[in-house]
């Protein structure tokens, strides 16, 4: 990879991380108040807002990653999100909160795998470009915090999204 190309994907990486914490704890303070119809739009919007940046710049990242394997399973880990945050939406959309928090923990969790796999310990960094994007991964500010939402939202085994919020 040219200098140019380093650089705009140690960009990407950071917006990506950005943009995570921010969309995580953005919707975690929305998720603890009582969200009205103009809560909800707003929530619609930033989410929408928030989630393009980060599909622009996935996709990005993943068709510069050299190694087919990697490209492969960030494109898997990618996709996972990009259909928890579909199902947000549509929560969203349907303005039932109990429905938002499960989808959230959903794609809560799929955007922390997707981080996850793009901040590798600086340890398996194999060459100088690559721990460069480490490093600015490592130094984008972060905050995760946690969703109080019941057990039972939470038990994921064969049950459907409207079955956990139905036995709340």
């Amino acid at each position: 990879m040219g200098g140019g190309v380093g650089l705009e994907l140690m960009g990407c990486l950071c917006r990506i991380k950005n943009c995570a914490a921010e969309l995580l704890s953005s919707m975690e303070e929305d998720l603890v108040t009582d969200l009205d119809d103009d809560s909800m739009d707003l929530v619609g919007r930033d989410l929408r807002l928030k989630t393009t940046f980060l599909y622009v710049d996935l996709s990005r990242v993943i068709s510069c990653d050299e190694s087919n394997e990697r490209r492969e399973a960030l494109t898997l880990l990618a996709n996972k999100f990009i259909f928890f945050v579909e199902e947000l939406t549509d929560a969203v959309t349907s303005r039932n909160v109990a429905v938002v928090k499960v989808c959230y923990i959903d794609a809560a969790q799929a955007l922390r795998e997707v981080v996850a796999f793009l901040a590798p310990p600086q340890s398996q960094c194999d060459d100088l470009e690559e721990q460069e994007e480490a490093d600015a991964l490592a130094s984008c500010s972060s905050r995760e915090t946690e969703v109080q939402v019941p057990l039972e939202l939470l038990q994921k085994d064969d049950e459907s999204i409207d079955s956990r919020v139905k036995n709340m």
